[in-house]
């Protein structure tokens, strides 16, 4: 309640600022509510340092409410705010904690950003931002892929979230537009969602259009560049042996290269064909991430001749975090506003976990004891809009999840996903005003 009382405290003093002024502002005020059900048909879960436990047709159930309050003060000056809400429910339902039992309650920011932008509100050929806001890196993906910013750098992990398939970051950007196919984007972002947090990345991002049919993509990420706490950033029992025989850190610093491509065939065709697809429609999409470019490759003698201990090779081969993404939009002539197959080769060869950055203060991976994981993820989304306000989304898929479960400490923090015969199925319908 606090934070929300907050958030229109705020509000209202933002309309006293701009009422005061000799200007007229626009306000647009927009939003929306969707119900979520779903089920995991067969997965696992791992809460503390338990054994795994089998997931068999787990019931999967939030609401998602937004308010989206957008207001042009000038013609220069612009602020979002974007709360978004949820009531959702823990699986699994426990006897202790007790909490697990009920109702979960949550407001969050989805955006709250300041902008200042030189040229078209649209496409500006120059915009200064600062808040929090979202950044999607491939503007194609609707579940798999788009890792630049919801992935970890050392240790490697990637998260997805239904229908919410872009990052979120906190700090600054400036953004440009030119000549309506070259868009480029420069921020410094602070880390605000996985430890450690507080640590400040620079990150480049450059998109290109060739006449509608082509889009390339690429960017750069330089993870926890500027530390705040240096012993969290490069935690001094993390370190390993080069092959100089000098000892070395495991940081959480490191640098993601990605670049996007896709390819649309429209324009290609006779307009007696192409009149009849939708805008999505046909579009071939592909993506590459690389969880951290530099090779840490541990020279301890007791590592290198015992067959045992190879496996905390964490970082010898950048090959283990190479991740590979690519889709298509299947043809629906316009009955859907999108339906898209994506597939994901995720080759690391340790679960994909948050467990020993969270817990230990490592950054390297949560050693396995499970085989090793099947590498292929796959996905399928479709989405239906009418009556202009309402809408229904659907998708199954293999992909990343994680289940709900409010005490941090025992939380799921590897997906449950994890084998072949792992994969969930989840619907939304909902409206927007």
């Amino acid at each position: 309640m606090r934070q929300l009382c907050s958030i229109l405290g705020g509000l209202l003093f933002a309309s006293v600022l701009c009422f005061a002024g000799d200007f007229e502002p626009k306000v647009k005020i927009s939003g929306g509510a969707g119900l979520e059900l779903g089920q995991v048909v067969h997965g696992s879960y791992l809460l503390m340092y338990q054994d795994y436990q089998e997931i068999v047709k787990g019931w999967q159930e939030r609401f998602l409410y937004r308010l989206i309050y957008d207001m042009t003060m000038t013609e220069r000056i612009r602020m979002v705010m974007d709360i978004e809400g949820q009531i959702s429910f823990s699986y699994p339902q426990m006897l202790n904690p007790i909490e697990t039992q009920g109702t979960r309650y949550l407001f969050f920011p989805e955006r709250m950003e300041g902008m200042y932008t030189l040229g078209d509100q649209e496409e500006p050929y120059l915009q200064f931002g600062v808040g929090y806001f979202p950044y999607k890196f491939n503007p194609d993906a609707r579940n798999l892929g788009e890792l630049e910013f919801r992935s970890g750098t050392y240790p490697l992990y990637v998260i997805t979230n239904f229908d919410h398939c872009y990052g979120k970051l906190l700090g600054f950007r400036v953004s440009s537009t030119l000549f309506g196919s070259l868009k480029q984007d420069l921020m410094l972002t602070s880390e605000a969602l996985m430890f450690p947090t507080q640590d400040y990345s620079l990150s480049y991002v450059v998109h290109y259009s060739l006449a509608r049919m082509l889009d390339i993509g690429a960017g750069l990420s330089i993870a926890h560049l500027f530390s705040t706490e240096r012993k969290l950033t490069d935690p001094k029992d993390s370190w390993y042996i080069q092959e100089n025989g000098d000892t070395a850190i495991y940081s959480f610093k490191g640098i993601k290269p990605a670049a996007v491509v896709a390819f649309d065939p429209k324009p290609l065709l006779p307009s007696s064909i192409s009149d009849l697809l939708g805008k999505n429609d046909a579009r071939l999409y592909g993506e590459v991430f690389v969880s951290g470019w530099e090779n840490r490759k541990n020279y301890d003698s007791a590592v290198l001749f015992d067959t045992a201990q190879q496996m905390l090779q964490y970082y010898a081969n950048r090959s283990d975090r190479t991740v590979v993404m690519f889709g298509f939009n299947i043809p629906t002539f316009k009955l859907m506003d999108v339906l898209s197959l994506e597939f994901e080769h995720f080759p690391n060869r340790y679960p994909n976990s948050y467990r020993n950055a969270l817990e230990r203060n490592l950054a390297t991976p949560f050693n396995p004891v499970t085989p090793k994981q099947f590498a292929w993820r796959w996905s399928c989304y479709a989405k239906r809009t009418f009556l202009s306000k309402f809408f229904i989304v659907g998708q199954v898929a293999r992909d990343h999840l994680r289940t709900t479960f409010p005490d941090l400490k025992l939380s799921e923090k590897e997906d449950v996903l994890k084998y072949g015969k792992d994969w969930w199925w989840v619907c939304s319908f909902g409206f927007k005003i």
